[in-house]
């Protein structure tokens, strides 16, 4: 036996609001207990998500200490971008490091 349950109002760390025309999806509580997760919470927001001219590829910084925590972080950030795709360049770029992640990362 099935049960209607209605319309979904948050899906997998997805906000589901019902609009005359559509669907207005969100992960506004996903990315505050993300920031919240990084201590990051009371940062000022920036107009680009990634500093211009930044060399990445510098192998002079050190190592991280926690490698996976960086690699959770870039899977948090990855599965953010499915409502926000003004970060989806800066999280490509930084995914590819998950290797070996250094502090200019």
């Amino acid at each position: 036996m099935t049960k209607d349950v209605g319309k979904p109002r948050y899906f997998l760390e997805i906000e589901v609001a019902y609009q005359k025309h559509g669907l207005l999806l969100s992960q506004r509580k996903y990315t505050l207990d993300l920031l919240e997760e990084t201590d990051m919470l009371g940062c000022k927001p920036a107009s680009t998500p990634m500093e211009a001219n930044m060399d990445l590829w510098c192998d002079n910084s050190h190592l991280l200490d926690d490698p996976g925590q960086y690699r959770r972080l870039i899977g948090k950030l990855i599965y953010l971008t499915v409502t926000r795709l003004d970060i989806t360049f800066a999280v490509g770029v930084l995914s590819r490091f998950m290797y070996q992640p250094r502090e200019v990362h």
